[in-house]
């Protein structure tokens, strides 16, 4: 008499342990710039991430054998649960990465640009201003200043150009720079 009964659910949720190491490993390097920046780990990158998806399938092998998952069997609710769980934490990954490394825009709309920092009601707030030239084209980011709904002055065309390494704040690259942020009271 032959059995019927159903495959065990280790396996997937051990596929599934992996695969989520690595979405988040990949969505955390991502956000830091490691594999894109040129950073000293930019060669090592892919390896890292095969290193990381290996040890986390064995460590959720063993974690999950431990906690029973070779007597249960595998079931579609079983399969949706551990989907949910993969998107939740690579979610979650993401969201946190991206409040530690900001993209220079969402960091010049945090320190300079945006509602109530000092340039927001100033023509180079984010509601006015204009790009011109931005991050990765070999020099500062540039932040030129736009009309102001309403107003009667002139729009000055002096550019706000901003050095923009790493996780620091931002830094005013010139001379003039450094004149706008003081007259604005930033910093």
């Amino acid at each position: 008499m032959a059995s019927t009964s159903a495959p065990s659910s280790l396996p997937m949720v051990t596929v599934m342990g992996g695969t989520t190491a690595l979405l988040a490993t990949g969505a955390f390097t991502l956000r830091s710039g490691t594999l894109l920046d040129g950073g000293a780990l930019q060669p090592l990158g892919a390896l890292i991430c095969c290193g990381v998806f290996l040890v986390a399938t064995w460590v959720a092998h063993v974690v999950f054998r431990r906690l029973g998952f070779h007597r249960r069997p595998l079931t579609a609710p079983s399969v949706a649960a551990s989907v949910v769980v993969v998107i939740a934490v690579v979610w979650g990954v993401d969201a946190a990465s991206a409040q530690v490394w900001k993209h220079p825009w969402t960091r010049y709309s945090d320190e300079f640009g945006g509602p109530g920092a000092c340039l927001a009601d100033t023509s180079y707030g984010d509601r006015w201003h204009v790009l011109v030239r931005g991050v990765g084209e070999g020099g500062p980011m540039e932040v030129w200043p736009g009309a102001v709904e309403g107003s009667q002055e002139a729009t000055p065309r002096t550019p706000l150009r901003l050095r923009t390494e790493g996780r620091r704040a931002l830094d005013p690259a010139d001379e003039a720079s450094t004149r706008i942020l003081r007259d604005h009271s930033c910093g």
